[in-house]
């Protein structure tokens, strides 16, 4: 049986009412008190997954910022952390205000900042746990990109994000810089330390817990969660996961909608069939 889990949350642990169901809760309490590890990861920063992890209530790792921050548990030990380059995140910015998208980004210190308020923006910002009072506006404030960056986001249509998944990869190719980019939900595309990944975040955390790299399993829906999937014994994706998820999965989970997680968890982690 596997011991560490490494779950991704928006489309994979969350149903799309955006539920944590009894069923999941009972299947991650159940793997818990059997001395397995449940890693919750996201593209999301400590405090817009609050809701999460307080539903949850148990002491388990985190990787936040799509694994440029982990930290132990509630002790608050930071196992790892990666920021995006200055130039990296600059660029991210500057090509997205060109793009005519909303630009959001964090710094390890939960600062949130945005190109300006628009749709998209307000629509991040009511997901975020963040005061708008509280907000960075960037063309006022250049120098956020002096802080440490943990990501740059574009928010657009869903309509609209495969051409800027196609710009941006291309972009990335021509130009010297050590970032990466891929989409977290249908919404966001995200750009990153490309040593910043969920992947780094089971490396950290099965270390720390004395787990072997043939124990564990990477689950997920979106492109940021391929790194993991492709890393971990048993890389799995949810059945509504992105079509480049989908192929690079050892195992096809049902969907978010059908409490996939807590089949997996059940299946590989429990031994029930």
């Amino acid at each position: 049986m596997y011991k560490l889990l490494a779950t991704d949350i928006d489309g994979t642990l969350i149903n799309s009412k955006r539920e944590l169901t009894d069923t999941t809760k009972k299947a991650i309490y159940e793997a818990y008190d059997k001395g397995c590890v449940i890693l919750p990861c996201s593209g999301r920063g400590p405090l817009p997954l609050q809701d999460i992890t307080n539903e949850i209530d148990l002491d388990l790792p985190l990787a936040c910022f799509n694994g440029a921050l982990v930290i132990k548990g509630k002790s608050g030990e930071i196992l790892y952390e990666k920021a995006i380059d200055k130039e990296d995140a600059i660029l991210a910015y500057n090509e997205g205000v060109k793009r005519n998208v909303g630009v959001i980004a964090w710094t390890f210190d939960n600062k949130l900042a945005f190109n300006e308020f628009n749709k998209f923006t307000e629509h991040y910002l009511s997901m975020a746990n963040v005061a708008r009072e509280d907000v960075i506006i960037i063309p006022e404030h250049m120098e956020i990109f002096d802080e440490r960056i943990t990501k740059v986001l574009w928010q657009d249509e869903v309509e609209n994000m495969d051409d800027h998944v196609a710009y941006a990869r291309n972009l990335l190719k021509t130009v010297d810089n050590n970032a990466m980019c891929a989409t977290s939900q249908p919404f966001l595309l995200e750009f990153t330390h490309k040593d910043a990944n969920k992947a780094e975040a089971i490396k950290h955390v099965a270390k720390a817990f004395d787990i072997e790299h043939k124990d564990t399993i990477g689950i997920g829906d979106g492109l940021n969660d391929i790194p993991m999937i492709e890393y971990a014994a048993l890389g799995v994706a949810m059945k509504n996961s992105h079509k480049e998820t989908l192929e690079a999965a050892d195992y096809i989970a049902p969907s978010n909608d059908e409490d996939g997680v807590a089949y997996v968890i059940n299946k590989f982690m429990l031994g029930k069939e």
